[in-house]
């Protein structure tokens, strides 16, 4: 694969760094790069740097696995054609270009930062990984960050050197997060790689993320993360092309990230361990919170801050990234880092009150959360350095996130104008879930049980979810969780992880004419009052087994919606939202 690329002739001085020959004819000069970044003559440059410019597709797919753990198998979805960046549907507003136009100079070289925490043999196999498949004149440097090892990691490295790496030393633990902002802080790349210290890049892996970051300086470029083995350093279970994978994820109430796809290429909230962005979009959006210690929530924070401040974030879907994925049966997995305790929920909580505004309260109705209303509030620390940052890069309200991404909050149902209980018509037996709590980060699957109807049962709330095309709903969802009622053998009811596309049919559950039809069947769901149990049956609107929606009324979380929407009024018209 080579560069080639046409420049006018006053845009480089004689001096420049890359070798040009003139074309005399047509005023402008011809580039060409092999793998290594040497000059090719500009014929064959010409006649060899043709390739095919389509993007592979992504199929839709969910999962609801977190950061640290393996992708689970799921199942797959629709389709994207190509993805074509300069295109916005309607729903997804105007494309971000550059302050004042194009930068000085083009966005080329990589400077790649590595968080690392008692992980010697991990560091280096990445570490060299890395040098590996980045060419010479894109890898500017590697940078570790040795988060006080016990053993420092320099020494394991004698050729770091010829690798181009340098080494950070935290003498003390100062946590994932302020380890991975003083390796952005001290990149001098035109673009700011942030790698986990525990993976294996794919040879290709920074084409895409160059040229789309290169086109929009305040484009974050996340790419699919794929399992790597430790033992044999070695990728595993990568996905076929346009299948899919691991790069996006949403952002729920209670302040957790969920895996899923969908069908733009664009990603509302990171993961936050694999990710690209140009140095000067670092600088200017401040990295990470520096009141946020240890790990977790430094991904929501980052993620509202690109998007609401004048950034997006888009996925690679063909830069790939393997990455080794904690499994607590294999020792070489297994965390070595001290995560202090309550400083993940304070974290979470920090990006919530800096971002959330008006549906801030939301996230108070969670059990992990209560303790910070208020004069708990305290415990978040200052926030003066939001503050100085909205003001400095005049961020939108909240509210215009929720609106960007309506296949999450509006059309898969995570902002539901209204929740109900699911009961015989009489209203004494209702459905509730198991495990009473809420949460989104829990067990991937529950059960269904029929209990008494109690209004104040807080497992026994549901609302519409996933999509339905462009409109809710498909699925019947457990309210303040991730979990979706799955039809399973014969009469049987479940929960699971809801697929927000509806791409999932076991999940398909749709109110006709008042009655919960499973499926696109004839068969409505009931209860057997005798038993206490869960069945189908007929749609008959006679039946009084058959199950009905009961005792409706507006969550909080749409309240505070329409609360935030009348507040921003002014700011969310100016916006065209």
């Amino acid at each position: 694969q080579l560069y080639i690329a046409k420049v006018p002739v006053d845009l480089w001085s004689p001096d420049s760094e890359f070798p040009v020959l003139s074309d005399k004819a047509g005023g402008v000069m011809q580039v060409g790069r092999d793998r290594d970044g040497q000059a090719l003559p500009a014929v064959e440059a010409a006649a060899t740097s043709m390739r095919d410019d389509e993007v592979p597709p992504v199929k839709a797919a969910a999962i609801s696995e977190r950061r640290e753990q393996p992708p689970a198998a799921i199942p797959a979805g629709k389709p994207v054609a190509s993805v074509d960046l300069t295109k916005r549907e309607e729903f997804m507003g105007k494309r971000v270009t550059t302050q004042g136009g194009s930068l000085s100079r083009p966005l080329k070289t990589f400077s790649v930062v590595l968080p690392c925490a008692e992980e010697g043999e991990l560091m280096v196999k990445t570490a060299r990984s890395v040098f590996e498949f980045t060419p010479r004149d894109v890898l500017h440097e590697i940078i570790v960050v040795d988060d006080g090892s016990r053993q420092p990691l320099e020494p394991l490295l004698p050729d770091k050197d010829a690798l181009r790496v340098k080494f950070i030393r935290h003498q003390k633990t100062q946590g994932l997060i302020r380890t991975k902002k003083d390796g952005g802080d001290a990149a001098t790349g035109d673009i700011v790689v942030f790698l986990d210290c525990h993976v294996k890049p794919d040879p290709n892996w920074w084409r895409t993320i160059q040229s789309q970051i290169a086109d929009n300086y305040r484009r974050v470029v996340v790419p699919i993360i794929t399992a790597l083995n430790v033992d044999t350093w070695q990728e595993f279970n990568r996905p076929p092309p346009g299948a899919g994978g691991m790069s996006k994820c949403y952002l729920t109430w209670d302040i957790e990230f969920k895996w899923f796809e969908d069908d733009t290429p664009y990603v509302p909230i990171m993961s936050g361990g694999l990710l690209a962005m140009s140095r000067q979009w670092w600088n200017e959006t401040g990295g990470y919170d520096t009141e946020m210690y240890g790990w977790g929530g430094e991904n929501i924070d980052q993620s509202l801050r690109i998007w609401l401040c004048g950034g997006e974030i888009v996925t690679a879907p063909d830069s790939y990234v393997a990455h080794m994925w904690r499994d607590g049966s294999k020792p070489k997995t297994v965390a070595k880092y001290h995560v202090p305790p309550g400083s993940v929920y304070k974290n979470r909580q920090r990006a919530a009150k800096a971002w959330f505004d008006e549906l801030y309260d939301k996230t108070l109705q969670f059990d992990e959360f209560k303790s910070f209303s208020g004069s708990g509030q305290s415990k978040l620390g200052p926030m003066d350095n939001f503050k100085e940052l909205k003001s400095n890069l005049e961020c939108k309200p909240f509210a215009w996130f929720v609106d960007r991404f309506p296949q999450i909050y509006h059309w898969g149902g995570l902002l539901p104008p209204q929740i109900f209980q699911i009961g015989t018509e009489d209203g004494s037996l209702c459905l509730t879930r198991s495990g009473g709590r809420w949460g989104n980060a829990y067990a991937p699957q529950g059960s269904i049980a029929v209990t008494k109807c109690k209004e104040d049962d807080r497992v026994s709330w549901f609302h519409g979810a996933n999509r339905d095309g462009k409109k809710c709903c498909s699925g019947v969802r457990g309210w303040n969780s991730d979990q979706c009622l799955v039809k399973g053998w014969s009469t049987q009811i479940s929960t699971s992880v809801c697929n927000l596309n509806g791409y999932d049919g076991s999940q398909r559950f749709v109110w006709k004419d008042g009655l919960l039809h499973i499926g696109n069947s004839a068969n409505c769901l009931s209860i057997d009052a005798t038993n206490k149990k869960l069945s189908t049956g007929q749609c008959s609107s006679g039946d009084p087994s058959l199950v009905r929606q009961l005792n409706g009324k507006e969550p909080m979380e749409w309240k505070k919606y329409e609360e935030s929407k009348h507040s921003h009024e002014n700011e969310l018209a100016q916006l065209g939202r």
